[in-house]
């Protein structure tokens, strides 16, 4: 009886040891590193910043509950004119991927244009494309 009850209880723990895994993996599959473009695709800001200086790239690291974003500016960019180093929190379900400060707050809402293994497409109100892809 007591070999069955261990027996029992190994299988318990090894099931929930997989679907444990198996929840986080769906929940982070951004996990790792992507190589980040910033676009701005308003066209009424045409007018004001040349082609190259509206085009930022970058890279994102994603671990299970944070982002750490490079963006690479320079002199002109409509972005940054420096390189800049931020890590926040992120959420993200089907459509929306929201990056939030230490308070829990959303700083950045991009909506999710369209997703694949090693490729997402974002949109940041209407203005600001961001390209990730590995």
């Amino acid at each position: 009886m007591r070999f069955l009850l261990t027996i029992f209880l190994v299988l318990n723990v090894m099931v929930l040891s997989f679907c444990n895994r198996e929840g986080e993996q769906i929940k982070n599959n951004l996990t790792g590193n992507w190589q980040a473009k910033w676009e701005l695709i308003n066209p009424e800001l045409t007018d004001i910043f040349k082609p190259e200086q509206m085009i930022m790239e970058g890279e994102v690291f994603f671990d299970l509950d944070h982002a750490r974003i490079r963006a690479f500016g320079f002199e002109g960019c409509a972005f940054t004119s420096d390189t800049s180093e931020n890590v926040l929190s992120y959420k993200k379900n089907d459509s929306i991927l929201n990056l939030l400060n230490e308070d829990n707050e959303v700083i950045f809402s991009y909506v999710v244009k369209n997703e694949k293994s090693n490729f997402l497409e974002l949109l940041l109100m209407e203005d600001i494309s961001l390209t990730l892809s590995r």
